[in-house]
């Protein structure tokens, strides 16, 4: 009976000649060397060898599942303890990206691997990138040593699958890469001995995985320097699990290296973190301003402008089939304003809210001047209000909009007027579409806002260069609502600090529990004004390339998501402890309507103005 093998080569079990070599040799990494001239060309291999002692198979498993070529980006939080026991913390973002092959040779995928220090954003020299190579063409899957067709072809698993199987290969007199920096390549002799040891359960921050496939690799190389003929010996040994459809979820890893007599060990453990897959847009749907979900109907409602100029629609997007299942009409009451003059023009439906009961939503109509209630239940639209207009006969323009918890009747707005003559940025309550007789003081900027569990407590962000679009310093500010609307106003000025130099979008607020969650990753004790807790997000994400935009909480797995320029992450809602994140494929301008769907799923807008929705795959952000 004919036997098909497979073979892989994953980024980390195999490293030819890791930096830990280099530096017994060199004082860094890839230099110390002379100028050369380019390095012919590799010759051929001397000798290899490659034999395996069978062992028992295990049934009803396919190989690809463990080793997964569809895209997805895979990070992993890892620590490394060098000989003197120091320990040290990483990040390593494996991205995995699928590329074509010519009909009936399979499927490919370039792995590509940056290491980063834990809380910086360089990248960690002793680990460069890497772009291995992954191939099923129906015989074998071999690994290609940075993206290029040169040996050794590594098989770091041979397939079927047997418990006990060992398969070893040999490699000697390779010319494979340059070290010691003379600009010629040196000389290897490799050794690899790879085990199946069968099928076991492990657990990870990202989750537990009972049926994970548990291999081991043990390497050794012998290195000559072209520059003086001595020899680097190096052993490793690597003990992996992976879990199927996701590949590896967790490695444990052992080097040594020694050089002209002395020892170097290097010992790190990499465990699963985040999987992000790339996020899927809702088809070809664009032009939303804003978005809510409804967690009893398991809809999302998202607000966009069309071509009608006598009204406009809310989409209800179902996030598991991405479809829009039905829209809502909001017609738009032409001449209901006496000081309106856009009418005739579509309005642009900025600021949404949905009641906590999930019975009301209320549309923003910015231009015009309205809100617009929408019975959740019937999809029909209620009798819209003005929100009314400035001394100077300018329209208040809805700019957010917040639902009272417990009075689906009740909504605060945040209101705005900004002409050359006129600037006014303050908050008012309406009840049943009447607006409270006492508003807010008007602030330097438009006011971001959130109410507390009661709804008798308002809380709001301003910034004093929002006029400069810069948001890199914010004021915090307590509002008390009672029957006559906005009571006692206290301002915290300065207490909001956003990470980086490109603070370009306002600081939100989420309340859950007795505390507030701002989107620059602080958390505030509403009694006392005080940042008592300070999530720095961007350590993690980049530090001051990193734009904070939106935050969410996530009660089924009591933790908060921050979403950024970079991507999204999550931190335990008690403590503020760094959990997981998932890396954007690229840098997302002005997202925002961040929102958690269950799951492990979110979704979010980006795009300046009229943006795009996406929504992420299931289990894109794995819980702690």
């Amino acid at each position: 009976m004919e036997t098909i093998e497979w073979h892989h080569k994953f980024h980390a079990p195999f490293r030819i000649v890791a930096c830990l070599m280099l530096s017994l040799a060199l004082n860094s990494c890839g230099g110390g060397g002379k100028d050369a001239s380019p390095p012919p060309p590799p010759p051929p291999i001397q000798s290899q060898a490659t034999s395996c002692i069978p062992g028992t198979p295990i049934q009803n498993i396919n190989p690809m599942d463990y080793f997964p070529t569809a895209a997805q980006k895979v990070v992993y939080r890892g620590s490394t303890t060098n000989i003197n026991g120091v320990v040290s913390q990483y990040h390593n973002a494996v991205s995995v990206n699928p590329i074509p092959l010519p009909a009936g040779q399979g499927t490919a995928a370039v792995y590509t691997s940056s290491r980063y220090d834990y809380l910086s954003t360089n990248v960690m020299p002793s680990f460069p990138n890497e772009n291995l190579l992954v191939t099923s063409a129906g015989a074998q899957m071999v690994g290609l040593s940075a993206g290029a067709p040169a040996p050794p072809f590594i098989d770091l698993a041979v397939f079927p699958l047997e418990i006990g199987k060992t398969c070893t290969q040999a490699f000697g007199n390779l010319s494979l890469k340059d070290i010691d920096g003379d600009g010629l390549p040196e000389k290897f002799a490799i050794h690899i001995t790879t085990l199946i040891r069968g099928i076991s359960p492990v657990t990870v921050p990202a989750g537990s995985f009972p049926n994970s496939l548990n291999l081991s690799v043990q390497t050794n190389q012998q290195v000559t320097l072209s520059s003086n003929g001595r020899m680097v010996v190096a052993t490793s040994s690597s003990e992996q699990w992976r879990a199927g459809q996701m590949g590896l979820v967790k490695e444990i890893y052992h080097e040594s290296a020694t050089y002209n007599g002395a020892t170097q060990t290097n010992n790190h453990t990499d465990t699963l973190e985040s999987r992000y897959d790339v996020l899927t847009p809702v088809g070809s749907l664009n032009g939303y301003s804003d978005m809510v979900y409804d967690p009893y109907t398991n809809q999302l409602y998202a607000s966009m402008s069309p071509q009608d100029p006598y009204a406009a629609v809310i989409d209800l997007i179902d996030p598991y089939s991405l479809q829009v299942t039905s829209k809502i009409l909001i017609p738009f009451p032409i001449g209901a304003n006496p000081t309106n003059s856009f009418a005739g023009i579509p309005p642009v439906m900025r600021p949404m809210a949905i009641s906590t009961d999930g019975s009301r939503l209320y549309v923003g109509l910015n231009e015009h001047g309205f809100i617009v209630p929408v019975d959740v239940k019937t999809k029909t639209t209620l009798t819209p209000f003005s929100t009314g207009v400035s001394p100077a006969g300018n329209i208040l323009t809805p700019y957010k909009l917040k639902v009272a918890p417990l009075d689906p009747y009740a909504i605060c707005v945040s209101l705005m007027v900004d002409t050359i003559a006129e600037r006014i940025n303050q908050v008012a309550i309406y009840r049943n579409g009447v607006k409270l007789p006492v508003s807010s003081p008007s602030f330097v900027s438009p006011v971001e806002i959130e109410m507390n569990g009661s709804g008798n407590t308002l809380f709001g962000v301003v910034s004093p260069g929002a006029a400069n679009g810069i948001y890199d310093v914010s004021d915090f500010v307590t509002m008390n609502i009672n029957a006559a609307g906005i009571g006692g106003v206290v301002t915290v000025p300065g207490l909001l600090l956003t990470p980086g130099a490109l603070s370009t979008s306002p600081v939100q607020l989420r309340f859950s529990g007795t505390n507030l969650y701002a989107s620059d990753g602080s958390r505030i004790n509403p009694a006392t004004s005080a940042v008592t807790v300070k999530f720095d997000m961007a350590a993690i994400f980049g530090g001051n390339s990193v734009v904070p935009y939106d935050v969410s909480i996530d009660p089924i797995n009591n933790r908060i998501l921050y979403l950024s320029n970079r991507g999204v992450l999550s931190a335990n809602l008690a403590t503020l402890k760094f959990q997981s994140e998932a890396y954007f494929a690229e840098t997302r301008l002005d997202a925002r309507s961040l929102v958690f769907i269950g799951n492990n799923r979110f979704a979010y807008i980006y795009g300046i103005g009229a943006g795009r929705i996406v929504i992420s795959k299931e289990n894109s952000l794995y819980p702690q």
